[in-house]
């Protein structure tokens, strides 16, 4: 029996720590200390671009309390489409009417624009049509940081829109705080008049304290747009 239980220990695998072994697991050590350091030393992640303007998105949807679909801008001027309108139309339910190629008035859920409310910083604003429809090219894209479509009723909200209710939200001062600028230059290619037109957006904003703060926009653009038709008596 003493002679099998010698045999047996001697069978059994040896583990020696060569040079080689002490070195990677030195490296693996010295690996793994920075990416420990640097997890613990984040605090918050923004996520920006596409994919916060989607998340913001989400956010509204989730948390609200009625039937709402809602678009962000991925930055300060810089919203999906060059016309809200067009924007817009990414939404279920929504279809839009084009004036000269560009989107102009939005229909709910088969209900026409004269059904429909749309709100710009919570309050109607003036408008060239003659009814109740709102236009969308009077309003810039670029100074647009958010679109939400109220498909139900609710208290906060103005009554009126028997289609939904569309809430358009500007840039402010301080959704940037301190001071910011940011513009961008454009040109537009006509099919037809074969035309080349410019497209200019600036916003230029700065907070003087906790509850003070200035917001400058200014937009050009220049159409030349050409329409062919034939008309028979």
């Amino acid at each position: 029996m003493k002679t099998l239980k010698q045999k047996s220990a001697q069978r059994k695998p040896k583990f020696k720590r060569t040079a080689l072994s002490l070195a990677i697991s030195g490296s693996l050590a010295a690996m793994s200390q920075p990416g420990m350091a640097q997890s613990q030393s984040v605090e918050e992640i923004v996520v920006t671009g596409i994919r916060g303007s989607l998340t913001r998105a989400t956010d509204i949807k989730r948390s609200a309390t009625n039937f709402v679909d809602a678009i962000s801008a991925e930055d300060v001027g810089k919203f999906p489409d060059l016309n809200v309108a067009e924007s817009l139309q990414r939404i279920s339910g929504v279809a839009i009417d084009r004036s000269g190629g560009v989107g102009q008035q939005v229909t709910v859920r088969g209900l026409g624009p004269q059904f429909n409310t749309v709100l710009v910083n919570g309050r109607q604003i003036a408008n060239d049509s003659a009814g109740r429809e709102f236009n969308f090219d009077v309003l810039s894209a670029e100074q647009t940081t958010g679109a939400s479509v109220y498909k139900s009723s609710e208290a906060p909200i103005q009554e009126g829109g028997i289609g939904a209710t569309v809430s358009l939200r500007t840039a402010r001062p301080f959704d940037n705080p301190g001071y910011y600028a940011a513009g961008s230059f454009k040109t537009i290619q006509e099919t037809l008049s074969e035309a080349t037109t410019p497209s200019f957006s600036g916003i230029v904003s700065n907070t003087f304290s906790d509850s003070m703060g200035a917001l400058l926009s200014v937009t050009y653009q220049q159409r030349e747009v050409q329409v062919n038709r034939i008309e028979t008596a």
